[in-house]
C-alpha cells in the first residue's frame, strides 16, 4: 500500500512530464513557423539594422515566454481539473 506523499510525489512528477512535453511540442512549432516566415527579415536586420535586431529578438524572446506560459498554464489547469473530476486529485494545483 502506497503512501498518500508518495501518490503526490507521482501526480507532480506528471505534471512536469506534462508541462515539458508542451513546452517541447510549443517550442517546436515556434521554431518551425515563426522563426522560418521571419527569417529574410531577421537576416537583413541582423546585417545592416543591428539595434532594431536586437530590439526584435528580445520582443520575440519575451513573447515566446509570455505564450509558452500562458499555455502550459491553461493547459496543466485543464489536465488538473479532468483529474478531480475523476477522482484522481493532484495536489498543488487549484
Amino acid at each position: 500500500m502506497k503512501k498518500k506523499g508518495g501518490l503526490r510525489a507521482a501526480g507532480s512528477y506528471g505534471l512536469l512530464l506534462l508541462e515539458v512535453g508542451v513546452y517541447a511540442l510549443l517550442v517546436t512549432g515556434y521554431l518551425m513557423l515563426v522563426l522560418r516566415s521571419l527569417r529574410p527579415f531577421l537576416l537583413d536586420a541582423f546585417e545592416h539594422r543591428r539595434i532594431l535586431y536586437a530590439c526584435f529578438a528580445v520582443l520575440l524572446m519575451l513573447g515566446q515566454g509570455f505564450v509558452l506560459e500562458f499555455l502550459t498554464t491553461l493547459l496543466v489547469g485543464l489536465f488538473a481539473r479532468t483529474r478531480r473530476r475523476e477522482g484522481r486529485a493532484t495536489p498543488g494545483v487549484s
